[in-house]
C-alpha cells in the first residue's frame, strides 16, 4: 500500500519532466473540407451543404491549443439555394502522444461560432445569422514534426437551429 501511494506522489512530478522534454508549440495553417448538416428535428436532417475550411492555430504545449477557422458551405437541391459561411474561434483540450516521427492528439474542444447563411426556395428568401456556443470532438495527428491532418465533429445549437459540423483538414505545422 505504501509503495502504491508514493507512485502517486511520483507520478506528476515524473510526468512534468516528459511534459517539458517534448515541445510540441508552435503555429499551424490548413485548409480543409466540411459538411454541415441540420439535427434540428429527430425524424428530419438534412445536409445545409458540404464547402471548404482554413484554419489557424497555435499549439501552446502538449494539452492546450487555439484555433480560428473560416468555412462555407453551399446546397443546391429540390429547388433550395444554400449559402453560407461560418467563422469559429475555439481551444482545443486533450494531451499530444509523441512518437518518433508522428505525434497525435485526441482533443475535446470548446468555443464560439457565427453561422452567416443566405437562402432562397421559391418565392421565399432568407439572409441572417446567428452565434452560439459550439462542442467538439477531435484527433490531429502531426508527421515528421511539420505536416498535420486533422478530424474533428463539432455541435452547435443555435437558436432556430442543431447543427453537426465534420470538418477534415490538412496542413504545415511551423
Amino acid at each position: 500500500m505504501q509503495k502504491l501511494k508514493l507512485l502517486f506522489i511520483f507520478i506528476p512530478f515524473l510526468s512534468s519532466f516528459s511534459f517539458a522534454a517534448e515541445d510540441v508549440s508552435g503555429h499551424r495553417v490548413g485548409a480543409g473540407y466540411n459538411k454541415v448538416k441540420d439535427v434540428t428535428y429527430s425524424d428530419y436532417s438534412y445536409t445545409r451543404g458540404t464547402g471548404i475550411q482554413l484554419e489557424y492555430g497555435y499549439d501552446i504545449n502538449k494539452v492546450f491549443g487555439l484555433n480560428v477557422a473560416f468555412a462555407t458551405h453551399n446546397e443546391n437541391a429540390a429547388g433550395l439555394d444554400l449559402d453560407g459561411f461560418s467563422f469559429k474561434l475555439n481551444s482545443d483540450i486533450g494531451y499530444t502522444f509523441v512518437f518518433d516521427s508522428f505525434s497525435i492528439k485526441p482533443y475535446g474542444a470548446i468555443g464560439l461560432i457565427n453561422l452567416h447563411e443566405e437562402y432562397s426556395y421559391g418565392s421565399l428568401d432568407y439572409s441572417g445569422s446567428e452565434s452560439s456556443l459550439t462542442l467538439g470532438i477531435g484527433t490531429r495527428a502531426v508527421i515528421n514534426k511539420h505536416f498535420y491532418a486533422d478530424i474533428r465533429y463539432d455541435i452547435t445549437a443555435l437558436e432556430h437551429v442543431d447543427l453537426d459540423i465534420l470538418s477534415f483538414t490538412v496542413g504545415y505545422k511551423f
